[in-house]
């Protein structure tokens, strides 16, 4: 035997001498440690979890080996077994003593971070929250001014905690009455037992190690050496919880097979919705096969089996200590700031044998899809409890987070469990904090990072010279995970501005042609052709492009005034828009009338409502006064006088198409057409937004039809007039409507352009929505 196998084995006979006798074994460690010095501390740690839990589970095996569906190790023997001699170990003594000393030094904590269960009330202020994430919870909105201020109420989904005095959620209140600063200064480290932060390390470190090794253990490996135990044909057969399966299918499945009551089988399913997992059988692998095989019979449902998983004892009773060795490493974090920094350290810590995950942290994170619920809430609470609480380590947390994002949201694409209970859920955490939000954008790239991984995921096809979205492919279950990474980009927009220099401004320029890229693949798409004779035979499915267009009405607003910001970029972006939409257009034929207007029926042409490039176009123009720039200098409408007609297209044909599906001109293309339409009217304004974009189109087209006139004084008139492109968009219906009829005007007049021109007005009246308005065109 080596060293190591000796040193071991004292320690393990030592343990199981005197175990009944607490002070003893602390005694006989506290010696080890002091000879053997302070590497020792993870053999001590290390052979006490695997020794304690093979005694615990060959006890439980031979005194309840009567119950068939009963193996796991209880709570409270775990705690009394295994976490009680930790405790005493990490504080030489009785661990309340002494962290009721080391509280007593301390200042009380600045920041609430009460963890939020799910359904629990949260209150949100509406004046002073920096945003819709940040909540209190009752007992510090109770004790804060935002009580008498405009506050909501509403229950939390859970897997977020109290913001009470975080100075970066808050522009006033930010601390209720329980977390005010400290007045006089303590000091921290006196209270802190000699060696006692040597000793809580190496237990942090142990224990955080052994969870990883048995929780992302592969069930069909062997186990290590130091875990095994003659137990070799002694396996469970466990139920696993998933999104698909309702509670009666299961009580059911489990009544025919088990043998067992309805309570029984209630309380099973109970237990699986609750914990993610439930042991449903011991005894032999081939009794355990045999009992898998029969529950996944007959339970088929939306692709998916009943799933159970066969798993020796042993692995799943180490998997159980090491889930309670997660909370309770959480616990001793609220006992001092001491405690949670050492627990950071662990988790930031490059291992050398395992150069891959870069640190614990990426390990923990990278396996939380192979995780149940239990032990994924367990990992999440550890790390919100440890490290989001702590400016510093909130900050590593976040770059690690941000370098396993892709692989993160993969995982969380082909994962049936709520996204309440993922990994990826914690984002909302680290991106709605502006500084950590900043620092992510600009050091780390986090925009382009969060788009190209949700571009990475959509399927795209060939269709002619541009590609387009395979949108049979945006199945329910894509778009209903994809969208996560939609809302973390509306995070990251909206609290990650930062200062622009030269390589920001390339750098975001970059990230801007990744969303342009994404905005060509979904114009144009999903077209029909009106059915004049026969009704369609089957209605299409139209709903993953509208929802995904809902989606990024979300993102588009913001990008255009993050983009808007710098007049430099703002022009770029505007050119690059352009471009694209140039790009964009079909190479087909087009037909003109006799005043080189395109020719298009909407009745009997290809139409659609999708047309993201104009609105993002819109959306960047109307911030083109913060710089003193008209829109015609942005679009060189002098250069190009029509660009105004081709921009203002296809906004045009998205409101025909909508006037016509609302007057039943497309009945026999069935419900498709209509509820799209329907679904874009009322959810995300998407005509609305034709609407007010064909307004901003229809100016600058205005405009340089009157530069082809050479009427100076109307131009002039225009020229002020789109100076302020935001000037009139409150009625931007009304105005759409005169800038269309004055159109209309100079268009008649182009072929009288030789005579010289009256005195006349050209006064243009009708309604608009039930309003009437009237639009005076002065005199040339």
């Amino acid at each position: 035997m080596t060293s190591r196998d000796l040193e071991a084995h004292s320690i393990r006979t030592l343990h199981w001498q005197l175990h009944t006798r607490t002070g003893d074994v602390l005694s006989a460690w506290l010696e080890h440690v002091r000879q053997e010095g302070p590497q020792s501390v993870k053999n001590i740690v290390r052979d006490h979890l695997v020794s304690t839990v093979q005694s615990l589970l060959r006890e439980k095996s031979l005194s309840d080996c009567c119950d068939p569906h009963d193996v796991s190790l209880t709570a409270p023997a775990l705690r009394h077994h295994v976490i009680d001699s930790l405790d005493w170990f990490v504080c030489a003594g009785d661990p309340s003593e002494c962290f009721a000393r080391i509280r007593s030094c301390e200042a009380p904590p600045n920041l609430c971070g009460r963890s939020l269960k799910h359904g629990e009330p949260v209150y949100t202020c509406r004046d002073c929250g920096a945003d819709g994430t940040c909540v209190l919870c009752s007992e510090c909105f109770q004790r804060s001014a935002h009580r008498k201020h405009r506050y909501k109420m509403h229950t939390t989904g859970g897997g977020g905690f109290c913001d009470c005095g975080d100075e970066e959620a808050w522009k006033d209140g930010v601390r209720c009455e329980i977390h005010q600063p400290a007045v006089r200064e303590l000091d921290v480290e006196s209270s802190v037992p000699s060696g006692m932060s040597v000793r809580a390390y190496g237990v942090a470190e142990q224990c955080m190690r052994y969870a990883v090794d048995v929780l992302s253990w592969n069930m069909n490996d062997p186990l290590p050496l130091d875990l095994r135990e003659d137990m070799d044909d002694y396996y469970v057969a466990v139920l696993v919880n998933d999104e698909v399966h309702s509670f009666d299918e299961v009580i059911h499945k489990m009544c025919g097979v088990l043998k067992c009551s309805s309570v029984q089988a209630l309380q099973l399913a109970t237990e699986v919705d609750r914990l993610g997992r439930t042991s449903v059988l011991i005894g032999s692998k081939s009794k355990c096969e045999e009992a898998k095989t029969e529950i996944k019979r007959g339970t088929l449902k939306k692709g998916r089996e009943l799933r159970v998983d066969i798993i020796p004892a042993l692995l799943l009773a180490h998997q159980e200590c090491a889930i309670q060795l997660l909370q309770w490493l959480r616990e001793i974090g609220t006992q001092c700031a001491v405690l949670r920094n050492l627990f950071c350290e662990v988790a930031l810590k490059s291992p050398a044998n395992n150069a891959v995950s870069g640190s614990m942290l990426g390990e923990v994170l990278s396996m939380d899809a192979l995780l149940w619920k239990d032990a994924r809430n367990a990992c999440q609470q550890l790390f919100m409890r440890h490290m989001l609480l702590e400016s510093t380590c909130k900050k590593l947390f976040s770059i690690e987070f941000i370098k396993l994002y892709h692989e993160l949201q993969d995982q969380f694409l082909h994962d049936d469990h709520d996204h309440a209970i993922s990994v990826t859920s914690m984002s909302v955490q680290v991106f709605t904090t502006p500084s950590i939000a900043q620092m992510l954008v600009v050091e780390h790239d986090a925009l382009k990072c969060v788009l190209d991984t949700f571009i990475s995921f959509v399927e795209v096809e060939e269709h002619g010279h541009t590609k387009k979205l395979k949108l049979p492919k945006l199945s329910f279950h894509f778009l209903d995970r994809s969208q996560w990474m939609l809302y973390d980009l509306t995070y990251l927009l909206q609290h990650g501005k930062g200062e622009w220099t030269a390589a920001q401004k390339a750098k975001f320029l970059d990230c801007f042609r990744s969303l342009l890229r994404l905005l060509m693949c979904l114009q144009g798409v999903d077209t029909s052709i009106r059915q004049t004779t026969l009704h369609v035979p089957y209605d299409l499915d139209w709903e993953p492009a509208i929802r995904l267009q809902m989606l990024l009405c979300r993102v588009l607003p913001l990008v255009a005034q993050w983009f808007s910001s710098d007049a430099e970029v703002l022009c770029r972006c505007v050119t690059l828009t352009l471009e694209a939409i140039e790009k964009n257009r079909p190479r087909r034929r087009v037909k003109y009338d006799s005043d080189r207007i395109e020719v298009f029926d909407v009745s009997n042409g290809p139409s659609t409502i999708h047309y993201p490039l104009p609105r993002l176009l819109a959306s960047l123009l109307v911030h083109a006064g913060k710089h003193d720039l008209t829109l015609q200098e942005l679009l060189n409408v002098n250069e190009d006088p029509g660009v105004g007609q081709y921009l203002m297209e296809e906004p045009l044909r998205a409101i025909v198409f909508a006037a016509q599906v609302n007057v039943g001109q497309w009945r026999r293309n069935g419900y498709a057409v209509l509820s799209q339409v329907c679904v874009s009217m009322t959810h995300s304004s998407n005509i609305c937004f034709c609407i007010w974009t064909l307004f901003i189109f229809a100016q600058v087209m205005i405009y340089s039809l009157f530069c082809r006139l050479s009427l100076k004084s109307m131009t002039l008139h225009y020229r002020a007039y789109l100076s302020d492109p935001l000037q009139g968009v409150g009625s931007h219906g009304g105005m759409c409507c005169c800038l269309v009829a004055v159109s209309k005007i100079v268009n008649q007049r182009m072929s009288t352009r030789n005579r010289p021109c009256s005195q006349e007005t050209y006064k243009i009246t009708g309604s608009f929505k039930g309003k009437n308005f009237a639009y005076a065109c002065p005199p040339v």
